[in-house]
């Protein structure tokens, strides 16, 4: 079995730092999934590594606060935001926070 904790110790995510959910590293990981759409539920299987870089959204704090909330239901391993200056440009405290208290990782 493959576990959040043990994607960081892979060479391609040696560039992300991890920003929240410390709590979830225990997670089971069953499969990626590439998440640009505003609803993402219906998408989700459980242990999913999802992989978002926010282009084509609009991304606020409300946005990534309900991405969040969506993965920690169905169930998501963790949250890789591809952090940059044209779509996702920071992940704001209160986002952090509440992914903290739904034990979801995010990296970015």
């Amino acid at each position: 079995m493959v576990y959040v904790k043990d994607l960081l110790k892979l060479a391609c995510f040696r560039t992300f730092d991890l920003i929240c959910g410390q709590s979830g590293l225990n997670r089971q990981v069953s499969w990626p999934n590439i998440a640009q759409t505003p609803s993402i539920r219906e998408w989700l299987v459980g242990g999913d590594v999802i992989l978002m870089t926010g282009v084509g959204l609009q991304i606020t704090e409300d946005f990534l606060n309900s991405i969040i909330e969506q993965a920690a239901e169905g169930r998501a391993a963790c949250l890789i935001i591809l952090i940059n200056k044209e779509h996702i440009r920071k992940i704001p405290e209160g986002t952090r926070e509440w992914a903290d208290r739904l034990g979801l990782v995010v990296w970015g």
